[in-house]
């Protein structure tokens, strides 16, 4: 599970630069053929620039949950609560975000997939395309939490002290 872990973090590292790099060109050549030549590149190409875009964020987004870098409050954990509470209400925690990340894989995996038949206004592609990152962002997502999960969940129960305070 570590394994897959890491390769996902990986996946997420490069998806989310090629994602920013092909925004940024596709944004660029537009600004310039605009400016230059006062017609647009191709019809279609901005909505390949916002869904880069929208690709972009949901990759870096799984790989900010790798790094444990999401938004958390830690300041009245770390001041306050003794070593092997704080481990519990991690557990809680993650075992929260499991559960929340089934559900938007239940619900948004569907969801994704039944807009195939609706199409975007330029380009006509089907709006799948954007909407899948949500649940395969999530489903990254769901594989850190496991692996954070089984962490904290296999500190709780080590019976060695230097562990738990590890």
């Amino acid at each position: 599970m570590s394994r897959l872990d890491g390769f996902l973090y990986r996946v997420e590292r490069v998806a989310s630069l090629f994602f920013c790099v092909l925004m940024t060109v596709i944004v660029s050549a537009e600004v310039g053929c605009r400016y230059l030549l006062g017609t647009t590149l191709i019809v279609g190409v901005q909505e390949f620039a916002m869904w880069s875009f929208i690709w972009m964020v949901a990759m870096a987004c799984a790989a900010l949950v790798h790094q444990k870098k999401h938004i958390a409050v830690e300041y009245f954990l770390d001041t306050f609560c003794p070593p092997r509470l704080r481990d519990v209400i991690y557990l809680v925690t993650e075992a929260f975000l499991l559960f929340f990340f089934m559900a938007i894989i239940i619900t948004g995996f569907p969801f994704a997939v039944g807009q195939w038949s609706m199409r975007s206004t330029s380009a006509n592609l089907p709006k799948t395309i954007p909407f899948m990152a949500v649940p395969v962002a999530i489903s990254f997502m769901l594989v850190h939490s496991l692996v954070q999960f089984r962490r904290v969940l296999a500190k709780l129960l080590s019976p060695d002290e230097e562990m738990r305070e590890a």
